[in-house]
């Protein structure tokens, strides 16, 4: 499987591979993955305050979904080195936030 990341950048998930993540509570979450040759990070910060999330089965989402999580006010990523733009939308698909950090949470069809 080939996944399309940026302008000519390609990258194959397959061969060694490495992962890492870093939390720096209760201000930001992070994860830095390398595959491929590429050295992916990202970094959610300005985590709001820890909230208890119950979202009923429906559209758009086929699956219940409760949980405790922390919307982000920033949102950052870097593909060897090089800060990728983002561009949240104001809510996201399952109708919270659309980047957020879950420490804990229980998703069922």
């Amino acid at each position: 499987m080939v996944k399309h990341l940026h302008e000519d950048c390609f990258l194959a998930l397959v061969g060694n591979h490495d992962a890492a993540i870093s939390t720096n509570l209760p201000g930001s979450v992070g994860c830095r993955v390398t595959i491929a040759g590429f050295e992916i990070e990202t970094r959610l910060s300005e985590l709001g305050v820890l909230e208890l999330v119950e979202r009923p089965f429906g559209a758009p989402l086929p699956f219940v979904q409760q949980g405790v999580e922390a919307a982000a006010g920033q949102m950052f990523m870097t593909i060897n080195g090089e800060s990728i733009a983002i561009y949240p939308v104001p809510v996201g698909l399952s109708g919270g936030p659309s980047a957020s950090w879950s420490p804990t949470g229980v998703y069922s069809r």
